[in-house]
């Protein structure tokens, strides 16, 4: 689907310039409606409901673009998603390290650290391709929506 590398390497051309300050815009609306609003409850989509509308924001601009929609909403949701990734894998780690299962199996020792890291290196990649993929899909909605709002068949012409 895509490469951190290229991910990365598009995230800082100029090309996606808009994407990317998509992502940084959700993201005061990320913690606001996670952390801020509602701070004691479980994850729920609303965590990535700004990020999704940024997405769309952006697939909608970089339509007529030779860029495609999707891939500026990828590049929104990555940059718009890392406090979510980073948030919910720290949450990750200190669960790890407390639970009782890891305890009994590894004890105190340095090996309680190891599995909690690894958690949590998992939860950072799994949250990494979902929030790429909600913008993936994000993009691909504005594209589709400009594509539509901006039809000849949309004003009546039959040209």
């Amino acid at each position: 689907m895509f490469s951190l590398r290229n991910l990365v390497t598009d995230g800082t051309s100029e090309q996606f310039r808009l994407a990317v300050l998509l992502g940084l815009a959700s993201i005061p609306a990320t913690v606001w409606l996670n952390w801020i609003l509602t701070p004691n409850t479980l994850p729920r989509g609303s965590e990535v409901s700004a990020l999704l509308i940024a997405s769309v924001i952006a697939g909608y601009a970089y339509c007529p673009r030779p860029a495609t929609s999707s891939r500026a909403g990828t590049i929104t949701g990555f940059v718009g998603g890392l406090p979510v990734v980073f948030w919910q894998s720290a949450i990750g780690f200190s669960d790890a390290w407390n639970s009782p299962l890891v305890i009994d199996a590894v004890g105190e020792s340095a090996s309680r650290f190891v599995v909690a890291g690894g958690f949590a290196l998992v939860s950072v990649t799994i949250l990494l391709v979902i929030v790429s993929l909600v913008g993936r899909v994000g993009g691909s909605i504005g594209g589709w929506l400009n594509e539509r709002l901006h039809s000849s068949r949309l004003f009546g012409s039959t040209g």
